[in-house]
């Protein structure tokens, strides 16, 4: 069994007041056998010393991100870090770094950083928990599919680092209170651990029910859709694009065609050529229909999240992470989607919810097995 403990500080300027604050609201003497930390802040919190400083003083190995915005067990702002700690007696946790991350390195280094994090362990780790980097030269969908391939298709879950723009100047990955641009992080946990694994995007009323087939890609770019150029399409749709990349692109639920549930992504850059790029690999004869996020389905599957995590028999704890886009889509009521969450769970059990650069999350496919996939726009959630 794994306990979750939380803790958090508004305050961003002095680190001995920030840790006093953490460390009264940590019992280190409760802590079970094996602990790990994961900490969520604003990136000024970095700037001023107080992640090193926290970081340092816990007795475990502590992995982070900056986000938009933290959520713990009902506070949360802009301007504050969370810390929320796994401790078990029967689960044991890895934390481990990957070297900065390159188009040319990323399947080699993550292979190696997978393989440093077995040293010691009998087994196969249960589940891994990763933050990947927001590197504008490799995507999320990219990092993912390698780490599948080095773990052999263990269920990964997580979320990419974010900051309070949608420019992503400030975005850190933490590992032991140093912060990195180019680095992944991750926890293996070794252990009796079923977690329960939770994505929501848009409702089906957001969802075209026109499918396009991608008649032309390569990888993330595609190129041609019912054999015409993916701008042209766009552009018949009455839709307007632009060139370069866009971070608020329309939604597209993207069927792969394996009989698994679809993935939420977008094409976040079109070019010259009338192709664009995909947020995930798009394969050939794979399909997509085009979908609308909007204030109402944002809360309508926040929601539905909430709802199926409290319908588990029992949940010790609840990790979310909520799309950046979803926060910004919802303005000026940015705040709606987190007080449902406080509304909904109250004290039944403690959460952490940060805002995320892209999410991660399995998903079950026609076989029965879950397949480790990356997402955009949607609300994921593990309960364990």
């Amino acid at each position: 069994m794994i306990r979750m403990l939380n803790a958090h500080t508004l305050e961003i300027d002095d680190p001995e007041l920030a840790f006093k604050e953490i460390q009264e609201q940590l019992d280190v003497q409760s802590l079970s056998k094996n602990s790990v930390g994961i900490l969520s802040c604003h990136h000024e919190f970095i700037d001023t010393g107080i992640v090193k400083k926290i970081c340092e003083a816990m007795p475990f190995d502590v992995i982070g991100l900056t986000t938009m915005v933290t959520l713990v067990n009902g506070t949360y702002d802009m301007y504050m870090l969370g810390l929320t700690v796994l401790t078990s007696d029967d689960v044991s946790f890895k934390a481990i770094k990957s070297s900065a991350l390159t188009l040319e390195n990323c399947e080699e280094e993550l292979t190696k950083t997978y393989q440093a994090g077995l040293a010691g362990f009998h087994d196969a780790p249960s589940l891994i928990f990763t933050i990947l980097p927001s590197n504008l030269n490799i995507s999320g969908s990219m990092m993912v599919k390698h780490l599948d391939k080095a773990c052999g298709g263990i269920p990964v879950w997580g979320t990419a680092a974010s900051d309070d723009s949608m420019a992503f100047t400030h975005v850190k990955t933490i590992f032991n209170g140093i912060d990195y641009d180019g680095t992944l992080v991750m926890i293996l946990m070794y252990g009796p651990i079923k977690p329960k694994f939770i994505v929501t995007a848009l409702p089906d009323r957001n969802i075209s029910p026109r499918k396009v087939i991608i008649t032309e890609s390569d990888g993330y770019v595609v190129k041609t859709v019912n054999d015409m150029p993916l701008r042209a399409y766009f552009e018949s749709m009455g839709i307007a694009v632009k060139e370069g990349p866009d971070a608020t692109a329309v939604p597209i639920m993207l069927n792969y065609g394996d009989g698994g549930k679809a993935v939420a992504s977008a094409f976040f850059k079109f070019y010259p050529d009338g192709s664009g790029l995909a947020g995930v690999e798009v394969p050939n004869n794979a399909s997509f229909s085009l979908g609308e996020i909007n204030y109402a389905g944002i809360i309508e599957t926040a929601e539905e999240s909430i709802l199926q995590a409290l319908k588990e028999e029992q949940v010790n704890g609840m990790m979310m992470f909520p799309c950046v886009t979803r926060y910004v889509m919802t303005s000026p009521h940015s705040e709606d989607e987190m007080r449902l969450v406080i509304d909904k769970i109250g004290g039944k059990f403690p959460y952490l919810l940060a805002y995320s650069g892209g999410e991660v999350c399995p998903v079950p496919g026609s076989d029965g097995k879950l397949h480790n996939r990356f997402h955009n726009y949607t609300f994921v959630a593990c309960t364990f």
